[in-house]
């Protein structure tokens, strides 16, 4: 074997190897976020659910006067315990407080394919007419 080829080689398996890392890396990375999201969420933590005509949505409702919905991001693991109960409880002393998951989200239906912006609002404006009844601060 010339001094060439053996460069070469070691050149691949150097490649091949950093990116097996890169990859056993993320996946590592994605096993832990799923971890800590599914720690987060209370087992005990009740929640009421919608059925849309695309899938249920999962939903807490606290508090009384004027109805606010809470979203939460669109991040990786994101659902409505984003927002924290010390949140929640402080607003919901002056409102009705609606938290979320959205569709694909927590506890609601995981679609078949990613959905579009369109469909999201779709899904929070059939929330609003058949949950809420009413206008609401978003």
């Amino acid at each position: 074997m010339t001094a060439g080829k053996t460069k070469l080689l070691k050149t691949l398996f150097a490649a091949i190897g950093s990116c097996g890392l890169v990859v056993t890396g993320l996946a590592l990375t994605q096993k832990i976020t799923f971890f800590f999201t599914l720690r987060q969420q209370d087992e005990d933590d009740l929640y009421d659910v919608y059925h849309s005509p695309w899938g249920d949505i999962a939903y807490t409702k606290t508090g009384k006067g004027k109805p606010l919905l809470l979203l939460h991001s669109m991040l990786l693991g994101a659902d409505k315990s984003e927002w924290s109960r010390e949140i929640v409880s402080a607003l919901s002393e002056t409102h009705t407080v609606y938290a979320i998951d959205l569709i694909g989200f927590g506890n609601s239906d995981k679609p078949s394919k990613p959905w579009t912006a369109y469909q999201y609002a779709q899904s929070i404006d059939c929330f609003i007419q058949d949950v809420i009844f009413e206008p609401v601060t978003i």
